[in-house]
This record gives C-alpha cells, structure tokens and sequence, in this order.
C-alpha cells in the first residue's frame, strides 16, 4: 500500500470516528445539510441540460437562417438579457 493510501484511509477513519461520536441533532444537521446540496446540484444539472437543449435549438436554428452566426447568437444573447430582466 502506498504512504499517500495509507494516510488517506487513516484520514477517512478518523472523520467517520469523529462523525459517530457526534450527537444525534448534529448528525440530523449534517443530513440537511447534505440534502440541500444535493437539491441544489440536481438543480444545477437540471439547468445544464436546459442550457444545452436551447443551445442545440438555437445551433440547429441558425445553420437553417439566412443570418450569419455571430448575428443570431447576437440575437439569442439580447433574447436572454430581455428575459432575465
């Protein structure tokens, strides 16, 4: 086993130690804690694949315009700024 294994696995001991030697309201805390970060990177995927969706719509929509790109991805860009106002 490797020294940089052997400490990490010392490492993960000693906090799973420190975790059941924690109270019960603490270890209640910590579990919201943990489930308000897992809402909000479900959230933040969700709005990733969003993102991606609408990028592909607005890709696909500008390779069929008579616009050149740089002129749709203008307009996709002020669309956006209208609708976060």
């Amino acid at each position: 086993m490797t020294l940089e294994m052997r400490d990490i696995l010392l490492s993960k001991g000693a906090f799973r130690s420190r975790l059941a030697s924690l109270p019960i309201v603490e270890k209640l805390d910590l579990l919201d804690q943990l489930r308000e970060r897992t809402l909000d990177i479900a959230a933040s995927r969700a709005q990733r694949m969003k993102d991606e969706e609408l990028l592909e719509r607005s890709s696909s929509a500008a390779r069929h315009s008579r616009f050149e790109i740089e002129q749709t991805e203008e307009v996709i860009r002020e669309a956006r700024r209208t609708k976060q106002a």
